[in-house]
């Protein structure tokens, strides 16, 4: 919770100076090369005040501008090409209107109950997609995860991806956490993607799988394959859904058919999370996505693809390209221009 003697200051700089502190985290691990050789003025200045507060950005500011697109950090200004981080996908916002939006709630005041006028607002939108009992909102996936396990109490869950397998095992080592399979073992809990990332894209048999309960993974998936979720309450327990409904800062939803105690999160979170829903559902957004085509890509299920090579964010930002790993979101900002540079830059790579 942000207490309010922790409000920013007067000056621009020193807002978003406190927005960085609002979502840095300790753990954040770059592969970027060296932030000093992208640096702009302004981001120097920036980074300097913000190491005098003692907090360290591994990230540059502006990493680089091509054709009036810049390339940012991870808070949450502006768009980010093919940004990848097990579904964290950070555009859909200019800076002017997500400075609004926070500035906003901040002044609204961040002590805030857990049912205002914002929760109130986001329910009824997450009403449009699926129906629903209970919903739950969460500062983080992790405290998501904490909540669910602490009601369900499971022994044994299975997962259907090596990023759900990792990041369980990394934060709930009390749980038994394997990758599902198909024979007779009995499972408390299964939590699966609805796509098979791991492979070839296909969609997740989850009731091949034998379990109490089945939680739909919605982070990577949500808005991408279809509007809304994948899956409604009729066919699983829950649906859990990170990052995407926040833009990019990793606050985390549970739509249900049973109570689960949520999280008091800040007020100026809970209106970003409103309007990128509500973005999202402006568009139509399968029918915008340009699907790139070349010999780069194995798989591809609307605007999700999969490249043949993993390769590595610093290898591709000299293209003005923010691209972790080998899976790709496209967002609705992306235009045949992105997709060509794409295509450039990997053709590049590849033949080098």
């Amino acid at each position: 919770m942000i207490k309010s003697k922790e409000r920013p200051g007067n000056t621009q700089l020193d807002f978003y100076c406190f927005k960085l502190k609002c979502f840095l985290t300790e753990d954040f691990v770059s592969d970027f090369p060296s932030p000093e050789s992208y640096k702009t003025p302004v981001s120097k200045i920036l980074t300097s005040k913000l190491k005098a507060d003692g907090v360290y950005n591994p990230y540059p500011f502006i990493i680089k501008k091509e054709k009036y697109q810049y390339l940012y950090d991870i808070d949450a200004n502006k768009y980010v090409d093919f940004y990848i981080n097990n579904g964290t996908a950070i555009a859909g916002h200019n800076t002017k209107s997500l400075s609004v939006y926070i500035k906003d709630g901040i002044s609204t005041g961040t002590e805030t109950t857990f049912i205002n006028k914002s929760y109130y607002r986001l329910a009824k939108i997450l009403k449009s997609l699926t129906d629903f009992k209970y919903v739950s909102f969460y500062n983080s996936l992790f405290m998501a995860f904490f909540q669910l396990f602490k009601n369900l109490r499971p022994d044994k869950v299975a997962v259907s991806s090596c990023f759900l397998k990792n990041f369980l095992e990394e934060n709930f080592n009390e749980i038994e956490i394997k990758n599902a399979n198909f024979d007779n073992e009995i499972f408390d809990i299964f939590i699966f993607e609805p796509l098979d990332f791991d492979n070839d894209f296909s969609r997740i048999d989850f009731k091949s799988v034998k379990a109490k309960k089945y939680i739909s993974f919605e982070s990577r998936t949500a808005f991408r394959l279809q509007r809304g979720f994948s899956y409604t309450l009729d066919d699983v327990d829950f649906i859990l859904c990170s990052s995407i409904l926040t833009n990019g800062i990793n606050s985390a939803v549970i739509l249900s058919r049973t109570e689960t105690s949520g999280e008091i999160i800040p007020h100026y979170l809970t209106l970003l999370m409103l309007e990128c829903i509500k973005y999202f559902l402006r568009k139509e957004i399968e029918k915008r996505f340009i699907v790139p085509k070349g010999d780069f890509i194995t798989f591809q299920t609307n605007g999700i693809f999969k490249l043949k090579y993993r390769v590595e964010t610093k290898d591709l930002l000299p293209y003005g390209i923010f691209l972790k790993d080998n899976i790709c979101f496209l967002s609705i900002h992306h235009t045949e221009h992105d997709i060509r540079r794409l295509k450039k830059a990997l053709k590049s790579l590849y033949e080098s």
